[in-house]
Formats: structure tokens, sequence, C-alpha cells
């Protein structure tokens, strides 16, 4: 049995996507399966995920890599992203995805298709008929200006999870943040960097 390349993939999805749904009701959007060796995270059912949701696998990929904040490239039959990505971020990432890309604002099925006109991307809803375009205020990931961290100064931090040795985790693009002393997913803390390599950033709460 020979490996697919990315065309013949695209292909087969691109095929095996049915024209409407029938059953809003059954629209269930796998759960991004992953596996992380050394720095990267290996985003396995990426492909599958395209099949349900019915999207371009490119324009997919480019809004993950931008909302994640990282480097990342399809390769064989799997996404992989140039860092560690938690289940829990990636999921986030692809409901919101969903909600703004693919789910209908009037009457909330998915049946769908993403159109650009003048630039502007637009749903055209095949269940009730609606079209209307894509906004921004839909995406739950307000955008965050770039900025540089620096050793010594405080700054305000949103804990997105728990590391594994109890220190909170927050983004700012490109930076991952490791906080001591933080206590729960969802806060906002203050903190003093201790330490910036590269795109790792060490702080203690303050």
């Amino acid at each position: 049995m020979t490996e697919e390349s990315y065309e013949q993939l695209l292909e087969r999805a691109l095929k095996n996507m049915p024209q409407t749904k029938t059953d809003g009701e059954r629209f269930v959007v796998p759960k991004p399966e992953i596996m992380i060796e050394g720095k990267t995270t290996i985003f396995r059912n990426f492909f599958e995920i395209v099949e349900v949701i019915r999207r371009d696998p490119d324009h997919f990929l480019a809004y993950l890599l931008r909302e994640l904040g990282t480097p990342g490239e399809i390769k064989e039959k799997r996404v992989i992203f140039k860092s560690k990505i938690s289940p829990q971020i990636l999921s986030e990432r692809i409901d919101t995805y969903v909600n703004t890309y693919v789910i209908c604002p009037e009457c909330g099925r998915p049946d769908t298709k993403l159109v650009k006109e003048d630039r502007i991307w637009m749903l055209e809803c095949e269940a009730c008929g609606a079209k209307a375009p894509v906004t921004a205020s839909k995406s739950a990931k307000p955008k965050s200006e770039k900025m540089e961290l620096r050793a010594g100064e405080i700054y305000e931090f949103k804990i997105e999870e728990m590391g594994k040795k109890g220190d909170g985790v927050a983004r700012i693009p490109p930076y991952i943040i490791y906080i001591y002393g933080a206590k729960a997913p969802g806060e906002i803390v203050r903190a003093r960097v201790t330490k910036v390599s590269g795109t790792i950033v060490f702080a203690n709460r303050v």
C-alpha cells in the first residue's frame, strides 16, 4: 500500500464531501488527535476534520497557525506544528473556526459554503438560503499586537492552562510564558518576567 500525496488526499477529501447534510443535529467535529514529539506537535487527524467541516485544508491550516502563533506544515497525512500545543487549546481554536467559517449565523446549521466576493469571505447556507459576510466579531480570540517581553518588566497575562509542574501557561505570540504562582486557567495575573530564552519566557506572579 503506497502513501498518498497531499494532492491525492485533498482530491479524495473533496470528492467525499456531501453536497448537503440532511440532519444538522448529527454534525459532530472529531476531537483533535495530537502527539507531542520533542518540541513539535503532530496533528494526526487533520484531514478527518477537514472532511467533516467541508473546508479548504490550506484555509483551515492558515487560520490555526495564525491563531496558535506557531509555524507548521502539512506533511503526508498530518500537520506538524513547530511548538507544543495542548489538546484543549487546539480544540478551542477549531471550535472558533467552525463557529466563524462553517455554522450558518441564521439557522445554526453546518450546511454552508465559504466563498470570497470582493476580498470578503461570505457564508452561503444550503439549508436556509441565507448569505452573510464572515465577521471578525464571531471569533472568540482577539488578535494580540506583537510585543517584546523583557526580563525585569511586569505584565498582565491570561492563564490558558496549567503546566505539568504547576505553573500557569500563557501565550502572547510568538511567546509561551510559564508563570510561577498562577492558580487556574482563565485568571488574569500580573507577573514579573525573570528570564526570556527565545520565545520561552519565565515569570513570577506579583
